[in-house]
């Protein structure tokens, strides 16, 4: 087996990044998204992602084993409107982690998600928040298995297609990756 490695993404990376979301949305999010979204061609996402990886206070990792990119993960200091629960400190959210299907249960995640929580950490937040589309029970069971929990609060998003409800899920950045 190849070496896994956890790595700040850069510049050159957007299409990749860009290829691996757009395979999550066709394989666990059809039934939310619509078809144009599911249609686009990666090149287009990965300008959004390419000035996502130049933005100040945000972080994209992405998750390698030899030279296949297997995942990634975009991490930033929650902005007070994306922080219902009034906490005052610094928190950290985990906007998106996605692993490609194939590559699943062999540790990407976890060390995704522990990436990101260092980083993190380093910008002052001690807690952390993750939206998880309450249908999306992987990264649910996942989420829960990292020590976080539900906090009660949802949020409801149209996706252009339906009307998709988000949970908030909250926990401590010194994390419980096995």
């Amino acid at each position: 087996m190849a070496q896994a490695e956890v790595r700040p993404a850069i510049a050159g990376d957007g299409l990749a990044i860009a290829s691996i979301q757009l395979e999550i949305w066709q394989a666990a999010f059809a039934h939310l998204l619509p078809a144009q979204t599911l249609e686009l061609p990666p090149a287009t996402l990965a300008s959004a992602w390419t000035q996502a990886l130049s933005a100040d206070r945000s972080a994209v990792q992405v998750a390698a084993e030899g030279r296949q990119m297997t995942g990634f993960v975009h991490a930033l200091l929650a902005s007070s409107d994306d922080d219902p629960l009034g906490i005052t400190a610094p928190v950290g959210e985990i906007r998106v982690l996605y692993v490609r299907p194939a590559w699943a249960r062999r540790g990407h995640g976890g060390r995704l998600v522990a990436a990101a929580a260092g980083y993190l950490r380093a910008l002052g937040a001690s807690d952390g928040q993750w939206w998880v589309p309450e249908t999306d029970a992987a990264t649910a069971s996942f989420v829960g298995s990292i020590g976080w929990q539900q906090s009660g609060e949802a949020r409801i998003l149209d996706t252009g297609k339906t009307q998709m409800r988000e949970v908030l899920w909250v926990g401590s950045l010194d994390l419980a990756v096995g």
